[in-house]
């Protein structure tokens, strides 16, 4: 079991998780999957092997206009970023998860600016399971120097 102290207005309380064989095997589950699909759309942005979206599509105009580079460029940064935050979540995965969290929901935003609901449904499952693993991180992770 794990005991976790959360400061609130009411002042300190402990939650205590237990850790089930079949919890712990959903969070690495997770945590494997997100990992895989942020390297595998991080290279796609340098490859294309998936197909999809032209980049000028996948780049807000209101958000393209503000940056001077062209959008393929900016994919590419993105495609470096998500590889990294791969990277990021398997070393550490809670912080790792909260970095994807904030970076996919960025990405996600713009995806609905740019008027890809589609792609944006999707974004928002990969900002999900970025808050999940970094939450069950807490308690399911080996890691906790980095942690």
């Amino acid at each position: 079991m794990v005991s976790i102290a959360e400061v609130g207005k009411d002042g300190v309380r402990v939650t205590t998780i237990e850790q089930s064989s079949s919890n712990r095997q959903a969070f690495h589950v997770l945590r494997l999957v997100l990992i895989g699909a942020l390297i595998a759309i991080g290279i796609d942005r340098f490859v294309h092997f998936m197909g999809g979206e032209a980049p000028e599509f996948l780049i807000a105009q209101s958000i393209g206009r503000r940056i001077p580079q062209p959008a393929y460029r900016l994919l590419l940064i993105e495609g470096g970023i998500e590889i990294a935050l791969a990277a990021a979540i398997g070393i550490a995965p809670r912080w790792g998860g909260y970095l994807a969290t904030f970076w996919l929901s960025l990405f996600t935003i713009n995806l609905f600016l740019a008027r890809q609901y589609e792609l944006g449904v999707h974004g928002v499952t990969l900002v999900a399971m970025a808050f999940a693993v970094a939450k069950m991180a807490t308690a399911y992770s080996r890691v906790t120097d980095l942690d």
